[in-house]
């Protein structure tokens, strides 16, 4: 996208929501943004009017979206581990199932391989 946008390829980038744009949080969210304003190439959000490369506010608002998309992220991250824990506290396993699982520890006898 920004080989394109230096490329002047394009004039603006509508996005549905700031944090489908980015999740990498305030800095890099900001850095993305004034890479495409140094390329001539305007940005707007559909979904969230006041996101607009001619707002006076743009900083301030992107800045704090961004921070709560991040902070979304983080959060959903602990959720999953928490979730994690409980299934492992109660005995599941997880992960990817075992391609044969061994009976009496004759795995070979499992698989129809070796049994009389």
């Amino acid at each position: 996208m920004f080989k394109d946008a230096s490329q002047r390829k394009f004039d603006l980038l509508l996005f549905w929501a700031l944090d489908r744009l980015s999740r990498e949080g305030v800095l890099e969210t900001l850095q993305h943004l004034s890479r495409l304003t140094s390329y001539g190439v305007g940005y707007r959000s559909f979904t969230e009017q006041y996101f607009d490369s001619c707002g006076i506010f743009k900083d301030a608002v992107i800045a704090i979206i961004a921070t709560v998309a991040k902070q979304e992220r983080v959060r959903i991250s602990l959720r999953v581990r928490a979730g994690l824990e409980v299934a492992r506290a109660k005995g599941k396993r997880i992960g990817r199932p075992f391609a044969h699982s061994p009976i009496d520890g004759d795995a070979d006898c499992h698989r129809g391989l070796l049994c009389q």
